[in-house]
This record gives structure tokens, sequence and C-alpha cells, in this order.
């Protein structure tokens, strides 16, 4: 199953990236996580928050 931003409702599109937050292309997981690294720069960090947050509220 891919993971698109689009599919999943908000509160787990929070829960997922909390618990992935500071994961890079590195992990093992990546292709399952990767999705939440907006700005492509193969970590989950800050701008990728602000990104989906901004996403949320639109």
């Amino acid at each position: 199953m891919k993971l698109t931003l689009c599919s999943v409702p908000i509160v787990y599109i929070t829960m997922i990236f909390a618990v992935n937050y500071g994961k890079t292309s590195a992990d093992p997981n990546w292709q399952q996580i990767k999705a939440f690294d907006t700005n492509g720069n193969n970590k989950i960090d800050i701008m990728d928050l602000a990104a989906i947050a901004s996403k949320i509220t639109e």
C-alpha cells in the first residue's frame, strides 16, 4: 500500500509524523514513511511538519 498524505485521516497523519520525526532515508522503513518528507531532503524534520500543517489548514 502506498502512503499518500491525501489518503490518510488527519489524526493518523499527526501520529505517524510524530513517531517518525527525525528519521532519514537511511531508516529501513523509509519507503513507508517518505511521503512525510515533503521537501525531498531525505529526512523528516520541522520543515516537513510546517508543510503538513499548512496542508491541514487548507
